[in-house]
């Protein structure tokens, strides 16, 4: 994830070990690990969403010794929510509002948490499982419904049907501050439905026409990022930005590329925030095909 700030957070394994650690990325190129939470050098844990007040969300795993939990990175401090069932947490609006899922338990539910209260979401008519994904700063929650994971909107009570799909990720899909969502259609194009209702497909680069793809980033210019499979490789993504909305254009982010980056193949964009500056995942084309991450950023 990213904020508006140029933050973003994740994990990764350390020298290639078995245990995983948070990261935050700063604007200025820093990179830190998160505090460990309880549990020692032998747990696994990882950052999953920040908002706008660098506030953190993640999960934590188990070790054998210490139970599975959600963690909070708030004001410098850490906070692991451990809860029965284990709880998922997805993302935080800048209110301290979190929204995610029970993951291990049937049915998988949806919930809003806040201030040590949890609420569930509820599911769709006919589905027996959600999972909340990410909730913006009115209060409402992205989250899918089924085991197509039929994307819901969720506010005060009331869940409605938006017509799209997204994912039991948080990271294949997003929704903005005016209420707008990204997803795709199943099997199909990745798709932004407006808060109005209307549901446009996004391009494709190459102009093949409705070959699969995801938008999964979403800022309130409606500047949509994603993946989108090559014409000729159904199988293969390329990192697209969709831009210039309601007739939107496709743009691949290897376009961007500078020339000295020339061992890198930008394979999915993940987030854009209201600046245009869009976390995006790569992989080394030679050697051992490692994963890589940028942070792009707009010329103006």
């Amino acid at each position: 994830d990213i904020n508006n700030d140029g933050v973003a957070v994740g994990w990764t394994h350390p020298n290639g070990g078995p245990w995983s650690r948070g990261l935050r990325w700063d604007n200025d190129g820093q990179v830190s690990y998160l505090p460990i939470p309880f549990g020692g050098a032998t747990t696994s844990y990882g950052a999953i969403g920040i908002n706008n007040l660098g506030d953190i969300v993640g999960i934590k795993n188990s070790n054998g010794t210490n139970p599975s939990g959600t963690i909070l990175y708030q004001d410098g401090s850490i906070q692991v929510v451990a809860t029965t069932p284990p709880r998922n947490f997805s993302d935080i609006n800048d209110f301290g509002v979190v929204t995610g899922f029970s993951p291990v338990v049937a049915p998988v539910r949806s919930f809003v948490y806040q201030e040590g209260n949890f609420t569930w979401t509820g599911e769709l008519p006919g589905s027996d499982r959600s999972s909340g994904l990410h909730v913006n700063n009115n209060g409402q929650v992205l989250c899918g419904s089924g085991n197509n994971q039929q994307a819901c909107l969720w506010k005060d009570g009331s869940l409605i049907d938006l017509g799209i799909r997204t994912s039991f990720g948080a990271r294949q899909s997003d929704i903005n501050e005016l209420g707008d969502v990204v997803g795709n259609l199943f099997n199909g194009p990745a798709v932004i439905r407006f808060i109005s209702g209307e549901i446009i497909s996004l391009p494709n680069p190459e102009g093949c026409g409705q070959v699969r793809g995801w938008a999964q980033g979403l800022n309130d210019d409606r500047m949509v990022v994603g993946k989108s499979a090559q014409c000729d490789n159904p199988n293969a993504y390329r990192a697209t930005l969709w831009y210039g909305g309601p007739n939107y254009q496709a743009y691949d982010l290897n376009n961007s590329l500078p020339s000295t980056i020339d061992n890198v193949y930008l394979e999915e964009a993940l987030k854009i925030n209201d600046k245009g500056e869009i976390l995006i995942q790569g992989r080394e084309i030679d050697g051992d095909y490692n994963t890589t991450y940028f942070v792009a950023k707009p010329l103006n």
